[in-house]
C-alpha cells in the first residue's frame, strides 16, 4: 500500500464516478445494468484487476402531485395528476372515495368534467407502472358553490289598490338568502321581505325604479335593477246606457279607464232587461228587448291583476 484505482475498461453508470482511493459515488442518472473492469495499483506498481457489475434500479414509484385546486359548480374543472419513478407510461384509477358528481379521471392521469353539486370531497387515486408497480396517494377536492345571480329580470305591471305579490329568485350560491333594497324606492304600499318576497298593494300611480341585493350565507351577492310600474285605479267611464226598443237589436259598448288591460265585466247586482245580454270580455251589453220596464243593475269591469270598478 497505499493503492490507486482506476477504471480499466467498460463505463460506470452516468453520475457516478470512481475515485483513485477506491470508493465509487455519485448519483445515478439512468437506470439498467453496467458491466467494468477495476484496476488496483500499489504503490510498487504492481497491479491487479477485476470484472464488476452493478445495476441500478429505476426511482420508487410515486405520486407528486401534492393537492387539487378548488372547483365551482357549473365550471369546468381539469387537473393532471403527476407521478415519478417506475417504469412509465402510467395507468390511473380511482382506488378509493369518490370524486365529485360530474367528475372523472381518466387512465393517463387526468380529472376532468363539470361538477354538479358542493361539498369537500376526498378519495384515493392508484397510479401503475408497465411494470405492474403501484402506489397510491389520498386527495380532496373542494367543490364551491355556483356564483350567486338573480334569475327574476323582471317585474309585473299592477294597479292602484291591487293586491300584488311576486318572489325573486336566484341561482348558485349558498342557501339561506338575504334580499335587500340598495337604491331607489318601491312604489308605496309595497315591501320587500328579507326573504326575497315583494308585497303589498300600491297606493300610488307611477314608475318605480330601484335596485336589490342578494347575499348568500358565505357573503357572495348579487345586484339586479328594477321598474314596477303602477297604473292608475280602474274606472268605469260609462255614466248612462241608450234607451232600447222592443224587438229592436240593441248594442251599448262599456268603456273603462286606467288599471291594468284587459277588462272582464261582470254584473254584480239587479237584472239586465230580457234579450240583452253583458259581453264579459268585450264589454258591451247587446240583444233584442224582450220585457218593457226600467231596469237597474250595477255592472263591475275588473283589470287584469283583479282591480276593480
Amino acid at each position: 500500500p497505499p493503492y490507486s484505482w482506476s477504471v480499466a475498461s467498460g463505463t460506470l453508470p452516468a453520475g457516478l464516478s470512481l475515485a483513485a482511493g477506491g470508493t465509487i459515488s455519485g448519483t445515478p442518472g439512468t437506470a439498467g445494468p453496467s458491466s467494468f473492469t477495476v484496476r488496483v495499483t500499489d504503490s510498487a506498481s504492481a497491479s491487479a484487476t477485476a470484472a464488476l457489475s452493478l445495476t441500478i434500479n429505476p426511482p420508487a414509484l410515486g405520486i407528486t402531485t401534492s393537492s387539487l385546486p378548488a372547483g365551482t359548480v357549473g365550471v369546468a374543472y381539469s387537473q393532471v395528476l403527476v407521478a415519478s419513478g417506475g417504469s412509465p407510461p402510467y395507468s390511473w384509477s380511482v382506488f378509493s372515495g369518490v370524486l365529485p358528481a360530474g367528475l372523472t379521471l381518466s387512465t393517463a392521469g387526468i380529472i376532468s368534467g363539470t361538477a354538479s353539486s358542493k361539498g369537500l370531497f376526498g378519495f384515493s387515486v392508484l397510479v401503475t407502472d408497465s411494470v405492474g408497480t403501484k402506489s397510491t396517494k389520498a386527495f380532496a377536492i373542494q367543490i364551491q358553490p355556483a356564483p350567486v345571480q338573480i334569475t327574476t329580470s323582471s317585474l309585473p305591471v299592477s294597479t292602484v289598490g291591487a293586491s300584488y305579490s311576486q318572489t325573486l329568485t336566484t341561482t348558485g350560491g349558498s342557501p339561506p338568502f338575504s334580499w335587500s333594497l340598495i337604491s331607489g324606492s318601491l312604489p308605496p304600499g309595497l315591501a320587500l321581505d328579507p326573504t326575497g318576497a315583494i308585497g303589498g298593494t300600491p297606493k300610488a300611480a307611477g314608475s318605480y325604479t330601484f335596485s336589490i341585493q342578494v347575499l348568500d350565507n358565505l357573503g357572495a351577492g348579487a345586484t339586479m335593477a328594477y321598474a314596477i310600474t303602477i297604473n292608475g285605479a280602474v274606472s268605469i267611464q260609462t255614466s248612462s246606457l241608450a234607451d232600447a226598443l222592443i224587438g229592436a237589436p240593441y248594442s251599448q259598448p262599456l268603456l273603462a279607464s286606467q288599471g291594468t288591460p284587459p277588462y272582464t265585466w261582470s254584473l254584480t247586482s239587479g237584472a239586465l232587461p230580457g234579450g240583452i245580454s253583458l259581453d264579459s270580455t268585450g264589454g258591451t251589453l247587446s240583444g233584442t228587448p224582450t220585457v218593457v220596464g226600467s231596469f237597474s243593475f250595477t255592472l263591475r269591469a275588473v283589470d287584469s291583476v283583479q282591480a276593480f270598478a
